[in-house]
């Protein structure tokens, strides 16, 4: 009910008016007496005049405080005109307007996941549809966050909850429609990564307001998560492994306290970086390429998660390589919903260690170089080509050794016709290349 200063009202009969719903407009006023009354309905263009009542016709008398609006029209005011029998100095009028109708559950419509680059994976917009914006009335609205993404208000979904956590939610928009119309709305600021987001809506006006609807079967929008946090080397499980070949990576992610990604491993795309050559830290667009680690070999710890893998150290004649771990997690079980891609966790791979060496040196005989440690990263180590030279004496030509056939992890290469010179001392490089650029180590001796 309303006062009739409120509704655009006055009299000394104090008219008020109630609506319980959008077909219920009733007008009531103050007993004078055991006196008879007389009323008149005025439209809403009369709202505004200072006489609404003025050379309005009234109906026959009757003892009744109380008048009812049969099917008032929806959104629109309309008042009544009251007065004592025969005396027109108690007229008293009041507008009032019918408690809107609820309207139907709308669409859920759409979520925007925006891709500026390839590192930037974040909601940017949520979208509903299908809203029944009814003309003369305003439409509030509200927004629900259900930050464990359950699908559930207030851990259900029956009415009263829903009733309360929409009364609760944050306030978008309230404004005034102007015809009636479906419409969509959208939310496109103050999202939160990985939380579920649920739209209220209700008409409301003087009369009061209609319960929260809510999209089709409750649906929630659900942002993308967030970037988990850098993933962490752990030492004690990084080395080379046993035969020297290849060197084995752990990694931790620490997932403690981070509301806005999954928990599980299964909510995680993983990967390794192949191997650099740089130790700068790559852009991100370097984990589409690497190795995808898979399920298996990604573990659930009290912390977070660890995942590993192996690579193949490089070459005795060239750099150290470095490594980095990629992840990214993934909306639910929708692998084509994907968060942005941390990257970090900067791994030396260190280069192995060939060693060469000069078993012989006997004046006017010949010299045996043995360089082992060169190997591939085969199965069966088996030697890898390379070259030599001497920096003083003989063969101070790029020379490449002979690998035929050649299966184990060492090898040695007899360097013929030296007719070395008793006293002297000699050097001889090992290379990795036939331009004998990439030395791989040297050895020097002195013929007796």
């Amino acid at each position: 009910a309303t006062d009739p200063g409120a509704a655009g009202g006055g009299g000394e009969l104090e008219i008020t008016w109630s609506s319980d719903a959008s077909d219920s407009l009733i007008f009531t006023w103050n007993r004078m007496g055991d006196a008879r009354y007389e009323t008149a309905g005025i439209r809403a263009v009369d709202i505004s005049t200072s006489d609404p009542c003025d050379g309005k016709t009234f109906t026959l008398p009757n003892v009744e405080t109380t008048i009812s609006v049969v099917n008032p029209p929806p959104g629109e005011a309309v008042g009544v005109c009251v007065r004592v029998e025969d005396d027109e100095s108690t007229t008293s009028y009041a507008f009032g307007v019918a408690k809107p109708a609820a309207h139907a559950p709308f669409e859920g419509g759409e979520t925007d996941d925006h891709d500026s680059d390839r590192n930037r994976h974040l909601t940017t917009r949520l979208n509903w549809t299908g809203i029944n914006e009814v003309e003369g009335f305003d439409f509030e609205l509200r927004l629900v966050a259900d930050p464990g993404r359950m699908d559930e208000i207030n851990t259900d979904t029956d009415p009263d909850d829903i009733q309360a956590a929409c009364s609760d939610g944050t306030f978008l928009a309230q404004r005034t429609a102007t015809r009636t119309i479906a419409v969509s709305h959208a939310v496109t600021s103050g999202l939160t990564p990985y939380t579920g987001y649920l739209l209220c809506v209700r008409h409301r006006n003087g009369a009061g307001a209609t319960n929260w609807i809510v999209p089709v079967d409750n649906a929630e929008h659900h942002t993308l998560p967030a970037a988990p946090p850098s993933p962490s080397p752990d030492s004690s499980r990084t080395a080379a492994t046993d035969d020297g070949e290849d060197f084995d990576v752990t990694w931790t992610v620490d997932l403690r306290n981070r509301a806005t990604v999954p928990w599980p491993k299964t909510g995680f795309v993983v990967m390794n970086t192949i191997p650099l050559t740089s130790s700068s830290t790559p852009k991100p667009e370097v984990c589409e390429d690497g190795g995808l680690i898979g399920d298996a070999d990604v573990a659930e710890t009290l912390d977070g998660i660890e995942f590993d893998t192996t690579y193949q150290r490089p070459m005795a004649h060239l750099a150290n390589h470095y490594a980095f771990a990629c992840i990214r997690a993934e909306a639910e079980d929708l692998a084509t919903r994907l968060g942005p891609w941390t990257i970090g966790g900067r791994v030396t791979i260190p280069k192995k260690v060939a060693e060469l060496t000069a078993a012989q040196a006997s004046a006017g005989g010949n010299v045996t170089l043995t360089l082992e440690g060169h190997t591939t990263n085969d199965a069966t180590p088996a030697q890898a080509p390379w070259w030599y030279k001497a920096n003083t004496g003989p063969h101070q030509a790029c020379t490449p050794n002979d690998t035929t056939g050649v299966t184990t992890a060492t090898q040695d290469l007899t360097v013929g016709g030296t007719d070395l010179t008793a006293g002297t001392s000699y050097t001889y490089t090992a290379y990795g290349d036939k331009e004998c650029t990439q030395p791989i180590d040297s050895v020097s001796f002195r013929a007796e």
